[in-house]
This record gives structure tokens, sequence and C-alpha cells, in this order.
């Protein structure tokens, strides 16, 4: 009488394979298929299998005894996760794990270098910096400014920066002297801030009066007086004085008197306008400009002295 029919194989292993890259293609060592003395059935999921050498497949298909097994598959599209591929051989499951590395969100050292003596209210940008260290996208944000990736537009908005690209922060200088502002940029596990200080403010405000024009007459009992003023800082007062006395006028402005105006009150005769300023780091002009008005009837307009007629 013939033998029995044995087809339940000796178990087979395959050895797990950890950080790997991701979406690589991978094989695993060689088995040797053993225990049985005829053809049993062969399939896969998750990856495909090689007899003896050939062509890999995907295809069930059968083995006999002596014959060596090569799985192949793809490992993930992501960090830290495994992948599956199980074969079956018979009555007989063996499973291929491949996991993908962890992902470095820490990148090697750099920073951003602080500045000084900077303009007040202005934007100030930082050197470029080039990220390394880190694998796949690590997400970045920052606080009290904006960041550009490879050169692009300034955004606060969160991103992903990889190894190998720049990135530039920018922040808008504080608007008073010798005050700091601060940029702080999160990527990864990195905290890293840019710094930049106002320079000291040692000039007063200056004032243009564009209305009226520097000599002139009316026979208004007030008169719409028109200017603008910048500084270095910020402008904290701007009031009109007339013939040496602060004439109460109320000095209108809504953007910081780049533009303003007020309505003054004039004395019959000549009315001696001259605009007073100072500014947030207590630098004070006087005398910062100044117009003559006279004030009487037009059937007897007689400008100030020096005044063309």
């Amino acid at each position: 009488s013939t033998v029995a029919q044995d087809i339940s194989p000796e178990a087979i292993t395959f050895n797990a394979l950890s950080d790997q890259a991701l979406n690589a293609t991978l094989s695993s060592n060689t088995v040797t298929v053993s225990g049985i003395n005829d053809a049993i059935a062969i399939s896969i999921t998750g990856g495909e299998y090689s007899i003896d050498g050939s062509d890999y497949t995907a295809e069930a298909g059968t083995v006999t005894e002596g014959q060596e097994i090569t799985l192949q598959t793809t490992s993930a599209a992501t960090f830290s996760t495994t992948q599956n591929t199980v074969l079956s051989l018979g009555d007989v499951q063996a499973t291929f794990a491949v996991t993908t590395l962890a992902q470095d969100i820490t990148p090697e050292a750099f920073s951003f270098t602080s500045v000084i003596d900077q303009p007040l209210g202005t934007e100030i940008l930082s050197e470029v910096v080039t990220i390394t260290g880190i694998t796949g996208g690590v997400p970045v944000g920052i606080e009290n400014g904006q960041y550009a990736i490879d050169g692009g537009a300034f955004t606060s908005n969160a991103g992903l920066v990889e190894a190998g690209q720049t990135l530039q922060v920018n922040v808008i200088s504080a608007r008073a002297s010798l005050a700091e502002a601060h940029a702080v940029l999160t990527l990864g596990d990195a905290v890293r801030e840019f710094s930049v200080t106002t320079a000291t403010d040692t000039e007063a405000p200056v004032v243009e009066v564009t209305f009226p024009p520097w000599h002139s007459f009316t026979a208004a009992d007030t008169l719409i007086v028109r200017g603008k003023a910048s500084d270095f800082s910020s402008i904290d007062e701007l009031k009109i004085v007339n013939n040496g006395v602060d004439s109460t006028a109320v000095v209108l402005s809504d953007n910081g008197y780049d533009t303003w105006q007020a309505e003054v009150p004039l004395s019959d005769g000549d009315n001696a306008i001259t605009i007073s300023v100072s500014d947030a780091g207590g630098n004070l002009d006087a005398t910062a400009n100044n117009v003559n008005v006279r004030k009487g009837d037009f059937d007897s307009a007689i400008f100030p002295d020096g005044a063309d007629a």
C-alpha cells in the first residue's frame, strides 16, 4: 500500500522588519516548504510571493516539498505604521510584518539672530535658515509674526516643512523707542524666537501746515487749520497756540496725526498760530510750524506784515 497523503506543512516564519523607509519595496527572508508529500495551495494578501526565484505574483497557485518562497511588499506611506503580508500554505499561515520608521520632528540646531536699532512700526525680516534633521512634513506655526517657506509668501497659518527647505520670519517692530517685539516660531518640537528692538527716538516730530497759507486774511471768527505730522516713534500730543496762548482747539485725527485738522478761534487783528508737538519719547518742539492770519473787514483787507498783497 502507498503512504498516506500529507498536506500539512511545517510552520514557516518570516522575520519582521522595523525602521523601514516609507513607500519602500521590501523582500522577506526565504523559507523552504517542508513536511508535505503532495502539492498544496498557496495564496497571499497584502503583497506578492516568488517560488524558487520566479517572478513575484499575487495570484493563487501550488507548491511542493522543498520549494523556496520569498515575499515582497511595499511599506506604508506613513510613519510608525505596520504593513502585514499574510501567506497561506495549505492550512498554515505566516505573516511578514514591515514597520516604517518613526518621524523625526527634531530639527538640527538653527536660530534667528536678534536685531537692534530698528525703525518703529516697520516690518523687519530675519535671515534665511535651511532646515535639516527632520523626516517628512513637520508642522510649523508662529505667534506674533509670519514665516515664509522657500521664499514664498509670508503667512501666519499652520503649515508643513521638510528637510532642505528654508524658513524666514518677519515681525512688526514696536511703535515705541527701545522696545522689543518677538516672533515665536514652532517647528516640530523646536521653538525659536526672532527678537527686534527699536532704536532710541531723539528727535521731535515734524509738522507741516497744509492750510491756510503762511500769511492769510479772513473775516471769519474761526479758521480750519489742516496739516500733516510724522515722527520716528509715535506722536503723543499736538496742540494749536494762538498769540502765545493755548487755543484749546480740538485737534482731530484718525491716523495718528499723519493728517490732522482743528477749528481755531481767531481774535481781531493778527493771529500768530503756532503748532506745538511732542512724541512718546519725550521730544518736544513748541514751535514746530506756524502761520500768520489777520482777522478783519474784507473792505479794508490788509495781509499780515511780510505777506505779498
